[in-house]
């Protein structure tokens, strides 16, 4: 047990609200209407540049798991060793549902996609690497924006001031996550001086 006057979270909602010993029955219920996607973020290291049109891509092919990949070497060469380059592609399924891969079927099939669609030959490959979020991006169905008001207006009335993308529940960037945070500290500031 912890006191304060003023708590500041970014955690995810749904997270928060598990925190508290007795949550109200509107907040559990407002919680358990929330929607978000889980991911895996499949990350690949090429011993070259590889040569893309686009920093981002989005695949529309029911075989490959992955719906999205980015070049974080095409955003600036500082994130990649010289005269290499990378990718990262993006699985994203619902909390609600379970993807039945493993993580191994996962890395495999992100991978002979890449090769697949002509990013890269085998041997362009130095490495590969798989990990889990539980909270990728928040799903907008036609529950969230009552739902989230009704949580966060109660977080604020027993001093809980939420920040970030999971703390408002809201499609923030990560500049945006950041002033978020800052205002939120700034109001306070100004309520306790």
């Amino acid at each position: 047990v912890e006191s304060y006057d003023w708590l500041i979270s970014s955690m995810p909602l749904p997270d928060i609200v598990s925190c508290l010993i007795y949550p109200p029955p509107p907040i559990k219920k407002a919680t358990e209407k929330l929607r978000w996607t889980k991911g895996y973020m499949v990350s690949i290291g090429f011993n070259k540049i590889i040569n893309t049109k686009g920093l981002w891509n989005y695949i529309y092919d029911e075989e490959i798991l992955a719906s999205r990949i980015y070049f974080p070497h095409l955003k600036t060469p500082k994130n990649v060793p010289s005269g290499k380059s990378s990718l990262q592609a993006e699985i994203y399924f619902s909390n609600k549902s379970k993807l039945d891969k493993t993580e191994r079927e996962i890395l495999d099939n992100t991978v002979e996609a890449v090769i697949k669609t002509g990013i890269c030959n085998r041997e362009d490959i130095e490495f590969s690497d798989i990990r889990f979020e539980e909270y990728a991006n928040i799903i907008f169905n036609s529950d969230i924006y009552e739902s989230r008001k009704v949580i966060i207006d109660y977080l604020n009335s027993i001093g809980i001031r939420t920040i970030g993308r999971f703390g408002k529940w809201d499609y923030l960037w990560s500049d945006q996550a950041f002033m978020d945070g800052y205002r939120e500290i700034g109001e306070i500031y100004d309520t306790i001086k």
